[in-house]
C-alpha cells in the first residue's frame, strides 16, 4: 500500500526538485533530476545511470528505490498506473516452462508468463544491484507543478496470486485482478509488451508547489562565477 514518504525526506527531495525547476537548461522534472534529487535526500552520492530496476541504492543497508514520476492529478484515492516493464510474454514464454503461447491461450497462463517475466526482473536486478529491501518511491505532479512522493516496498507475485481477464473482444490488454474482487493490480498490452502496475494513493497526504522564479542564462552564470567565453 502506498504510504507518503517521511516529511524529512519529502522535504529533501522537494527542495532539491525547486532548485532544478528554477535552471532553465533543466527542462522538466523526471528521469535523471528526480534520481538525484531522491539521492541527496537519502545521503546516497550521485547516482550512476544504469538500465537495472533500482535507480538508486544504499550499498550499507542493502535498500534498492526505483523511481517513477507520473502526471496525474492529485486527490484522495486517486487510481494511477504506470509502466514497469516491458514482457514480452508471447516471445518469451518456453524459457518457462509454458511452451509457446499466443492471443488465444488460456489468459491465465498468459498472465503467469507476464509474473514470470517480472519476478525474473526483480529477482536478477536485485541480485546484480546487491539489493535485499526492495522498495518504489512515486513522484505525482499535477497540472499545477504540485506534488506529492509516497514509496511502498517492490514486490514480486506468486503465479496464483492473480486472477487474469481481457479487458475487451478484441484483446487489447490483459488485466491482473485480486481473486474475487474488481480490483485491478497489473495490466499489460501485448502491442507493445508494456506491464502497468495501477496503485491507489492515501485517503489524506501532503502536496507541495515546485513553482519557483526561474533563472535567466545569465543569472545562473553570475551565481556560480562561472567564466564567460568571450566573443
Amino acid at each position: 500500500m502506498l504510504v507518503e514518504v517521511a516529511q524529512e525526506t519529502r522535504d529533501s527531495v522537494f527542495t532539491a526538485l525547486k532548485v532544478a525547476n528554477a535552471i532553465p537548461l533543466i527542462h522538466q522534472i523526471g528521469g535523471f533530476v528526480l534520481e538525484a534529487a531522491c539521492a541527496y535526500a537519502l545521503g546516497l552520492g550521485r547516482p550512476k545511470s544504469n538500465k537495472k530496476l533500482f535507480d538508486i541504492v544504499d550499498h550499507d543497508t542493502k535498500t534498492g528505490w526505483s523511481i517513477k514520476s507520473i502526471k496525474h492529478d492529485l486527490h484522495a484515492n486517486a487510481n494511477i498506473e504506470y509502466v514497469i516493464q516491458r514482457a514480452n510474454a508471447y516471445g518469451k514464454s518456453e524459457p518457462y516452462g509454458f511452451g509457446k503461447i499466443s492471443a488465444r491461450s488460456d489468459p491465465q497462463t498468459i498472465g503467469k508468463v507476464v509474473l514470470s517475466l517480472w519476478n525474473q526482473k526483480v529477482n536478477a536486478d536485485a541480485k546484480a544491484q546487491g539489493v535485499i529491501n526492495k522498495r518504489k518511491l512515486i513522484l505525482v505532479r499535477d497540472s499545477l507543478d504540485n506534488v506529492a512522493l509516497f514509496e511502498d516496498e517492490l514486490s514480486t507475485f506468486s503465479l496464483e496470486s492473480l486472477t487474469w481477464r481481457w479487458t475487451s473482444h478484441g484483446k487489447a490488454g490483459l488485466q491482473g485482478l485480486f481473486p474475487g474482487s474488481d480490483e485491478t493490480v497489473l495490466r499489460w498490452h501485448p502491442s507493445g509488451t508494456q506491464l502497468f502496475e495501477r496503485v491507489c494513493l492515501p485517503e489524506t497526504f501532503s502536496k507541495v508547489s515546485l513553482r519557483t522564479k526561474r533563472l535567466t542564462i545569465d543569472q545562473l552564470i553570475t551565481k556560480l562565477n562561472v567564466r564567460r567565453a568571450t566573443k
